[in-house]
């Protein structure tokens, strides 16, 4: 910050001494060095009252008159070209000095008449003022702006290390499906090995003393080599799954793409202008999540400004709509402290639920939970534990606790399933199994991809139309290889997505449930998610007469645009 400062005052001081630098009675180089100065903010405040001061040193009052007139235009015009943010036409302060340079010259000779000579050199002065002007504004910015060979050298190094260490990472992936591979093979070998030792006759040299004694032996070797095949093989697939969230984490990490160097000057100008100290400003692109600004700013004067406001005019410099994001701080203070901007998303979610306990239980076997995964993407978990009351519900609670630290982490739908199920697969001793039905909402595009294992059906709702998504799964932890049902739909303004539990479905007499939850829910005139819901309930359990057969969860989502 003090060399910044020490090389604006040198250059106050290099104006000063340009404006005593005559050619043939003319001062083209002091206006031409202010009009660059000007319009690259170099102190502003200082830099008029000193190129005065040194005019009038070395020029006579009506040579002062005209060229402070001159000064006055070019800085008018600059300001108000400075409204545009996208600066296009920031050259046209030159124009103005240049222009009204030559027309003090006609208007003089039009006047008070003279040699036409002078016009011609008039005209002259302008153009070579409009040269100038141009050729030091970018020798300021190169001074001001100046780029060392080692700050080069540094981010190539920072780049080679960005690329060893995303080959470290896949390297490690690597090793894990090796690993899963050995696994694998390991237990297709125990198979071959235990069929060769019951071919035997002897259960592997083992003397019975009667037949049922050895087929007594016999089945309880086959059940115990049969789930120690699918733990390792369970295993193996945790192990592959581990290999693929490595290799994500790779890519995404390290195929990062850097914003440009002309937009953080951009916007450190605008925050500057804001009395907002910027300490460092970092700008990342990412195909799915848009631009992601990180910077470490703090106010001048012990000025509090919103951090909402920062966003407003960060928004004008990069002509997209940016928020700070949910962890950053509200108030931006004297204190240096890092924020994040993003851009925002299109659409805003509200969520509803409601809940009832299956007819003499105290506990529900369901258990749910929202989800903001990031600054993009809203996800809505739902899990029905078999059975009911205290073993279910602690089921389906390891079952949404584990989603929900897979997606708050980074990992995609497919690969929590696929976890969770094998996670199940090799811990459960009591055969007691959950689904699994996750919603993920995209804010930006609108697109909701669901993903179902055993769930019942979800429900779409756009204005005096349902859709349904169905599942054919079988719930989790049945088997060591996960069978889930995915699909994707477009939401639109005003949308609903109701997701139930299958004691929801159970409730409902008759064969056709499906299309009397349908009705009910076309009939639902509320438009608030939490009063859908209870609605839809409430007449669910109207038309059972009060009994509820299973525990029964409705949840609904809305969602509008911004």
């Amino acid at each position: 910050m003090r060399k910044e400062l020490g090389k604006k005052m040198l250059l106050q001081l290099v104006g000063f001494f340009m404006t005593g630098i005559s050619y043939f009675g003319y001062y083209p180089l002091g206006l031409s060095f202010f009009v660059a100065a000007y319009r690259e903010k170099v102190m502003r405040l200082l830099l008029f009252p000193v190129m005065f001061i040194g005019m009038s040193l070395f020029m006579e009052p009506l040579q002062l008159a005209r060229y402070g007139l001159c000064m006055i235009v070019a800085a008018a015009v600059t300001s108000i070209l400075e409204l545009d943010k996208d600066n296009r036409f920031k050259r046209l302060g030159s124009v103005a000095a240049g222009v009204s340079t030559s027309a003090m010259t006609y208007v003089d000779y039009a006047l008070n008449g003279g040699e036409i000579y002078r016009v011609y050199m008039g005209i002259g002065e302008g153009v070579l003022i409009f040269a100038l002007s141009e050729v030091m504004a970018w020798g300021i910015r190169y001074i001001l702006k100046e780029r060392k060979a080692e700050d080069v050298v540094e981010m190539s190094e920072v780049f080679d290390y960005r690329y060893k260490e995303r080959e470290k990472m896949e390297g490690i992936a690597k090793a894990f499906k090796s690993l899963a591979s050995t696994f694998t093979n390991l237990s297709e070998s125990t198979v071959v090995a235990m069929n060769s030792g019951f071919s035997d006759g002897m259960g592997g040299g083992v003397l019975m003393s009667s037949p049922a004694d050895f087929a007594v032996m016999q089945k309880m070797n086959t059940m115990w080599h049969n789930k120690l095949c699918e733990n390792r093989l369970a295993i193996a697939g945790q192990l592959n799954e581990m290999a693929h969230i490595l290799s994500g984490v790779a890519r995404d990490t390290y195929e990062i793409q850097e914003g440009s160097v002309s937009l953080e000057e951009k916007i450190t100008k605008e925050l500057k202008a804001m009395h907002i100290k910027v300490q460092g400003i970092d700008i990342i692109e990412r195909s799915d999540k848009g631009i992601e600004i990180y910077a470490s700013i703090c106010s001048k004067r012990n000025r509090c400004i919103m951090t909402k406001d920062v966003a407003s005019a960060i928004s004008n410099v990069c002509g997209k709509k940016m928020v700070a994001s949910k962890d950053s701080k509200v108030v931006v203070y004297k204190d240096f402290s890092p924020v994040m901007f993003v851009e925002d998303v299109n659409f805003k979610v509200l969520y509803g639920v409601s809940r009832r306990v299956k007819t003499g239980e105290r506990i529900s076997g369901d258990n749910f939970s929202f989800i903001d995964r990031n600054e993009n993407k809203a996800v809505i978990a739902l899990s029905d534990g078999m059975g009911s009351g205290l073993l279910a519900c602690q089921e389906s609670e390891m079952v949404i606790e584990l989603i929900e630290q897979f997606m708050e982490a980074g990992f995609c739908k497919e690969t929590a399933a696929r976890m969770i199920n094998s996670s199940m697969v090799t811990t459960s001793g009591s055969q007691l199994y959950s689904t699994i039905d996750i919603s993920e909402i995209d804010l930006r595009s609108g697109i909701c991809e669901f993903l179902k294992v055993g769930a019942a059906a979800t429900f779409i709702k756009r204005g005096t139309w349902v859709e349904t998504i169905q599942s054919t799964s079988l719930p989790a932890g049945m088997f060591e290889q996960v069978d889930f049902d995915t699909t994707a739909k477009k939401l639109y303004d005003g949308d609903y997505i109701i997701m139930i539990s299958d004691g929801t479905m159970d409730c409902i007499a008759g064969d056709n449930k499906e299309n009397e939850l349908k009705n009910i829910i076309l009939n639902t005139t509320v438009e608030n998610p939490r009063e859908m819901s209870e609605y839809i309930m409430e007449e669910i359990i109207r038309r059972s007469d009060g009994y509820i057969p299973d525990d029964m969860t409705i949840l609904v989502t809305g969602m509008w645009k911004k």
